[in-house]
């Protein structure tokens, strides 16, 4: 059954919350407590049971609701919510990674690296790379640069002839954190083409943004950042809240480095401009010093006892001793502002007997509210082997070299002289040789009493990978042959 469109009133003293029924009848909420942040703890299908419940009832007076729906199992709220926005990210909807959404360039850049440094796990070496990358785009006047003209800037970074050695060699693990941005579903996600602009998002009901097709995991915690991060171009919102599904991955530890307090600080500043966060999570172990000042209302299950939880709330007496008591249809409410402690029996939700929306249904849905539904197209960037990018026009004379040194015994000198053999002179292969030294692929070792070059792993990895490229195109080469004299 649909919840009615007309909103429900609300006074002074606070909103019903239907569905949530205690001793006196169906549970008023506190204005204040709910502006003050939501957490809701428990078992993942008891978590996703209690959300359901609340947006419904909040949706029904009136709230916007942004859900950044982490599995997709919030989009089935359409089938009950006829205004229902859903959003998938990187099929129709994206996050342009690189578009200050009319924030000033220097303020957004700074907070989107802190968030990716955050989210990809990037270390502070590759943490500079990227940093240089991003402000060469700036310099160069690209005002809403793309992901391929971020790649292509972080190569620029790594031919800079200004790279130290061990700058050089952090290119490898900074590509690799990346890689995702730059190839398949994930590029789309997170590049120019589908339903973009931050304000699509908020204040407009409604809306589910589905990052169920981002993959891989740490790519989820990117976006749900990212959102965080752009919202910061909405001046001012009505009554709006933002459901973060699995806050514990998103939001970080009892650490304050500068990339948590980055993020706080984001979550305080958008406080501060009318939006109100719904934290969902099985715990608050990894959160709990530095959200629960931050938060007006907790709702915990009984199935949260089950976790590891060394929180501070948990461990209050009458709700220690409370929640091994509840009904599996109960939930404990506790409100930060008084240390009250209230227990509301929990309706169903209507949208939890409808199934999760095939995309075909999500389609026809967004058609009927007069969305234009346009399919994004995958960034398909070629992968460069490491002997194209450290070698570049050389790099299949380095892989013969290097393949000659895996297979036999080579000095220096034999070295050199087979690159001459392959029409480099003197001087060049030398110094071929010597940059293959510096930066890993050979070193010297004494076999048989003989000062030789061997490979190092990091040679044998690059043999490997170009031998792969080799026989991908060989392969590529032979089925459009195979189609031409079929055509023939």
């Amino acid at each position: 059954m649909p919840i009615p469109s007309s909103p429900v009133q609300k006074s002074r003293d606070g909103i019903p919350l239907e569905g949530f029924i205690g001793d006196s009848g169906t549970m008023v909420l506190n204005l204040h407590d709910l502006s003050h942040n939501v957490a809701v703890l428990g078992h993942p299908v008891d978590r996703l049971r209690i959300n359901l419940r609340l947006i419904e009832s909040l949706v029904d007076l009136g709230y916007d609701y942004l859900i950044l729906d982490v599995f997709g199992e919030y989009k089935r709220l359409m089938n009950v919510v006829p205004s229902a926005k859903v959003f998938r990210l990187g099929i129709d909807a994206s996050l342009p990674l690189l578009d200050p959404e009319g924030l000033p360039f220097e303020l957004y850049s700074n907070i989107l690296l802190d968030v990716m440094r955050y989210a990809l796990r990037i270390r502070d070496p590759e943490y500079r790379l990227l940093y240089e990358g991003v402000q060469t785009l700036h310099q160069q006047g690209i005002s809403r640069p793309t992901l391929k003209e971020l790649f292509l800037a972080l190569q620029d970074v790594e031919s800079k002839p200004t790279l130290s050695v061990q700058e050089y060699a952090k290119i490898d693990s900074l590509y690799r954190a990346l890689y995702p941005l730059f190839n398949g579903r994930t590029s789309a996600a997170f590049d120019y083409g589908g339903t973009e602009g931050i304000n699509e998002l908020f204040n407009n009901g409604l809306v589910i943004l589905d990052l169920s097709y981002v993959t891989p995991p740490r790519f989820k915690v990117l976006a749900v950042l990212l959102v965080l991060c752009k919202a910061l171009s909405i001046k001012h919102c009505g009554e709006q809240l933002l459901l973060l599904d699995m806050a514990s991955e998103a939001l970080p530890m009892n650490v304050r480095d500068e990339c948590s307090l980055t993020i706080l600080s984001l979550l305080d500043t958008l406080n501060m401009r009318s939006i109100a966060f719904h934290f969902s999570s099985e715990d608050l172990t990894s959160l709990s010093t530095l959200l629960l000042p931050r938060l007006g209302l907790l709702l915990i299950h009984k199935t949260a006892l089950h976790y590891n939880i060394r929180s501070s709330i948990i461990d209050v007496g009458e709700i220690k001793d409370l929640l091994p008591n509840l009904q599996w249809n109960d939930v404990l409410l506790y409100f930060t502002s008084d240390s009250r402690i209230l227990i509301a029996n929990l309706s169903d939700p209507a949208s939890l007997s409808y199934p999760i929306p095939s995309d075909e249904e999500i389609e026809e849905h967004m058609r009927r509210l007069g969305y234009e539904v346009r399919l994004l197209e995958e960034l398909k960037l070629e992968a460069t082997t490491l002997l194209e990018r450290d070698f570049k026009e050389y790099a299949e004379i380095a892989y013969r070299l290097l393949k000659i040194i895996g297979e036999q015994v080579v000095t220096r000198g034999e070295a050199i002289n087979v690159l001459k053999s392959f029409n480099m002179s003197a001087s060049m292969a030398s110094r071929l040789v010597d940059v293959m030294h510096m930066i890993g692929y050979i070193r010297e070792d004494y076999v048989s009493g003989r000062r030789c070059i061997v490979l190092t792993r990091k040679a044998a990895i690059a043999v490997d990978e170009f031998e792969r490229k080799m026989r991908m195109r060989s392969a590529s080469s032979l089925r459009r042959g195979d189609v031409r004299g079929r055509e023939g």
